[in-house]
């Protein structure tokens, strides 16, 4: 977690639990024996979860600042003539659909979905960064293929946005396990789950980025084996998979 993050946590933790407690224990001296025990443990329990709420949105917010600033030092991606598949899925672009309704997961700048737009899929984008938001649109507004793409600034924090079922699940170098039901949820039977994310497999401890998350050694199959598996692998610090929902 970031300085900020941490910081912001530490003060909500104070204003929501340490504080509110102190009143609490103040209030059981003076009242004595008459005081309800039941009364102050459920006082307790609605401040835990208010800090716990709090503390979410504090963590969401220095996320968010995190990207905005990531993001904003690159700018818009180049536009190509013939826009090429992320590159964990290169060699299984064959396998990707030509039609169909996709939606991606922490879509960032919109290179997948200039790719998956010009193969005629309607694509929809989400992402925590309104940075990212603005220049994926740019992006695909450039490349042509406007016409076909959506995007909306989401914290998936609070799980995926409510929306019909999709032919394709795109998530790309973004890792939340609390998604894994839903993403598969949310595809239609014989609907495509693409998923790859930064592993530790192949790359020792001192090439973490500080605070990074990667995958452990088969992470994704254990997550979805229950799929129809097309294509795995793990291997200098990238993790995949592209598997099928029965149906």
């Amino acid at each position: 977690m970031e300085p900020a993050a941490r910081t912001a946590v530490r003060l909500v933790v104070a204003d929501t639990i340490w504080r509110p407690l102190l009143w609490l224990a103040a209030e059981r001296r003076y009242v004595g024996r008459r005081t309800d025990v039941e009364v102050i443990r459920g006082k307790q329990a609605r401040l835990r979860r208010n800090a716990a709420t709090h503390c979410l949105r504090a963590m969401s917010e220095a996320h968010r600042q995190h990207w905005d600033r990531r993001y904003r030092e690159g700018g818009v991606a180049p536009v190509l003539q013939v826009p090429p598949p992320l590159p964990a899925f290169a060699h299984v672009d064959h396998l990707f659909p030509t039609r169909g309704q996709v939606l991606e997961i922490a879509c960032g700048r919109g290179r997948g979905a200039v790719w998956l737009a010009s193969r005629g899929l309607t694509y929809w984008g989400v992402d925590v960064s309104p940075v990212a938001i603005d220049l994926a649109r740019r992006l695909v507004e450039l490349s042509g293929v406007a016409r076909r793409c959506r995007f909306d600034v989401i914290d998936l924090d609070a799980g995926l946005p409510d929306g019909e079922s999709v032919d394709l699940v795109l998530c790309y170098l973004f890792r939340d396990f609390r998604l894994d039901c839903a993403m598969v949820d949310r595809l239609v039977p014989g609907g495509l789950l693409a998923v790859a994310v930064r592993s530790e497999v192949g790359v020792g401890p001192e090439e973490f980025p500080d605070g990074s998350q990667r995958a452990r050694p088969g992470e994704l199959r254990e997550a979805f084996g229950h799929l129809e598996i097309l294509d795995e692998g793990e291997g200098e610090g990238i993790a995949r998979i592209l598997a099928r929902k029965p149906g």
